[in-house]
């Protein structure tokens, strides 16, 4: 079930930055999280050709976008994926005969909770399809299902098996399967959830060869708005309302003012030879060139972060090639400091010059030692030569949790000019 998200929007005035206070009005629900049909899915290649389903139109409900899904054989390695006729192309169907002889496939699917909602998972439904080779329904053929879940450490939070289920155009139709954890599981930790889901011969009935297949995916529990939280932009990289030089375009001459160097960066530059996705100018990302910056803010509990970014390759960049980046604290607020990082990641995969956007929401696992300290971004590549990447367009957000009651907070952060939750850059 979709709940609508009712949002409140609220300008405060601050040396010129907007301050949106979101107060979500959602009350606890029991319903889907997310969920496809897989109508309207494409494929794209991962592993191997044709091995991931894309567009999947998830419907969603308190998490982040899930994103795509692949399929994986037993061995780990990439499974292509069915899409020569009608009925396997509206359905998830990995090309593998999962019968006579524990033979299976997986896929993992990510659940990250949105800011300001409290999620908790129950369980898993799809519908079975038995596949022949021929890419059409079986006639009545059995598989069996696992769904686990990870947590953002990659440690086995559960998991659930219903085994034998019969489906095919015997009379075993395309049965609903439904996975139900033993208990429901609360995602409170920072990050991404895994949910991995399996089907196939693997609980010792030996099923006859058939291709199983899955189709309604919905992922079920119950979600709630979390506290209110109030997103202060740290980094704007959208014109005319620039913070932190977020899009490059104030500098002298190739360095862009308020970014440096330090840590994993040891030169910035920044160039207007190739088309900016804002403004003119991007930052170049190389071996040795890269971006860091010291945002001025001070780190608080229960802190989340969102960060998104456009990237493109440039010259001699090959598909391999990662631009990395991170937010981090570091022990005395300088880049002497020891350094703890607060999230982390990268993008590649690809040449073509063309920019991507990569957006990621929620992000951020803190410790005491974070609280209070300077946070900083950086953006370099741990594996490039003498390649070259661009980043443009670099926007950051903390969204910080508001002491209850909501309405009393906002009213006194409007009247304090927000007070302690930001603080201009030290002198």
């Amino acid at each position: 079930m979709n709940t609508k998200r009712s949002r409140t929007k609220t300008l405060l005035p601050l040396a010129g930055v907007a301050i949106v206070c979101l107060v979500s009005t959602v009350p606890a629900s029991a319903g889907t999280i997310a969920s496809t049909d897989f109508n309207g899915r494409t494929l794209t290649t991962t592993t191997v050709a044709n091995d991931t389903a894309t567009n999947l139109n998830w419907s969603l409900n308190g998490v982040a976008d899930p994103g795509n899904m692949a399929a994986k054989n037993a061995g780990g390695g990439g499974q292509v994926i069915f899409d020569g006729t009608a009925t396997v192309q509206s359905i998830f169907a990995p090309g593998l005969n999962t019968g006579n002889g524990n033979t299976f496939w997986t896929t993992d699917v990510s659940l990250t909770p949105a800011a300001g909602f409290d999620v908790t998972l129950t369980d898993v439904t799809f519908n079975y399809w038995a596949i022949s080779s021929a890419q059409v329904e079986n006639v009545n053929r059995r598989s069996d299902f696992t769904a686990t879940l990870f947590n953002p450490s990659a440690i086995q939070v559960d998991s659930v098996t219903v085994a034998d289920v019969l489906g095919g155009n015997g009379g075993g139709g395309q049965p609903l399967v439904t996975l139900t954890f033993a208990s429901p599981i609360a995602l409170t930790d920072p990050g991404t959830y895994t949910l991995q889901i399996k089907g196939g011969d693997f609980t010792g009935f030996n099923e006859t060869g058939n291709h199983t297949a899955i189709d309604n995916l919905s992922i079920n529990g119950v979600v709630s708005s979390g506290p209110a939280r109030v997103a202060i932009p740290l980094i704007v990289g959208t014109g005319p309302g620039y913070v932190h030089n977020g899009s490059f375009e104030s500098g002298t001459g190739t360095n862009p003012d308020e970014w440096g160097t330090g840590l994993d960066v040891g030169g910035e530059q920044r160039l207007d030879t190739l088309t900016a996705t804002d403004g003119s100018y991007s930052l170049v990302v190389a071996a040795t060139l890269g971006g860091l910056i010291n945002t001025g803010y001070n780190v608080q509990a229960d802190d989340t972060f969102d960060l998104s970014f456009d990237w493109r390759s440039a010259y001699n960049w090959d598909a391999a090639d990662q631009i990395d980046w991170r937010l981090l604290t570091t022990s005395d607020d300088t880049t002497g400091g020891g350094v703890h990082v607060i999230a982390s990641g990268f993008v590649t995969g690809y040449s073509d010059g063309i920019y991507r956007n990569e957006s990621l929401t929620g992000i951020g696992t803190l410790t005491p030692a974070d609280l209070g300290r300077d946070l900083w971004l950086e953006f370099y590549s741990s594996n490039a030569g003498t390649e070259y990447a661009r980043v443009d367009q670099v926007n950051l957000t903390v969204n910080q949790v508001i002491p209850e009651p909501a309405t009393m907070a906002l009213l006194g952060l409007a009247a304090a000019g927000l007070g302690g939750y930001v603080r201009r850059r030290r002198s």
